[in-house]
């Protein structure tokens, strides 16, 4: 399998690169999109997150949880992406992306506008009509500390029945997933 995250990557794109040789406008390939700060986990070594411990990040006390993009802004966001000829996105925290309330409308926007969609998630929320949404996505990269319960439920501040659930979305996801769908379980 290639490597998905090389820094070399951009030597794919010569026309892209001449492009910014001579001055030319060159839209982004790709944008990372952090939809809210709202998460359901309380991980403590979070730099957006509600854990609390004695390593906790300096900006941790100024971030407003609750923030997140207005769906109208969201819209506006897309079209201008589109516009651009933006060709990827992916949504990231921040928070857990999938606790954004305009998740479904939001990746059917992006379909419609022909971007390809990526997701970086806790995984607990990734079932139902939100992961069928995501089976076509070109990855999609699941944040897991621990394969122990007792460790993840400690690093995460959630009980065990999160733990139960997200190992049971994984397995779900992975067994539902487009073929063209790299899906990632980091610790």
């Amino acid at each position: 399998m290639k490597n998905e995250y090389s820094s070399l990557k951009i030597f794919h794109h010569k026309d892209a690169l001449d492009a910014i040789e001579c001055g030319r406008h060159q839209a982004p390939f790709y944008i990372r999109i952090k939809p809210t700060n709202l998460c359901n986990h309380h991980c403590a070594y979070c730099t957006y997150g509600s854990g609390e411990n004695e390593n906790k990040t300096e900006n941790r006390d100024t971030v407003v949880r609750t923030d997140m993009i207005p769906w109208g802004k969201m819209q506006e966001i897309i079209q201008d992406m589109s516009d651009m000829g933006v060709k990827a996105v992916t949504f990231s925290g921040g928070g857990e992306p999938l606790t954004y309330p305009h998740i479904l409308d939001t990746v059917k926007f992006i379909k419609k506008h022909h971007i390809e969609l990526s997701l970086i998630s806790n995984g607990q929320l990734l079932s139902g009509q939100i992961a069928n949404l995501f089976y076509d996505a070109k990855w999609v990269r699941i944040s897991f500390d621990s394969p122990n319960e007792d460790d993840y439920t400690k690093f995460r501040k959630v009980s065990k029945q999160a733990f139960q659930q997200v190992c049971g979305n994984i397995r779900d996801f992975a067994q539902n997933k487009n073929n063209d769908c790299v899906l990632y379980k980091l610790n």
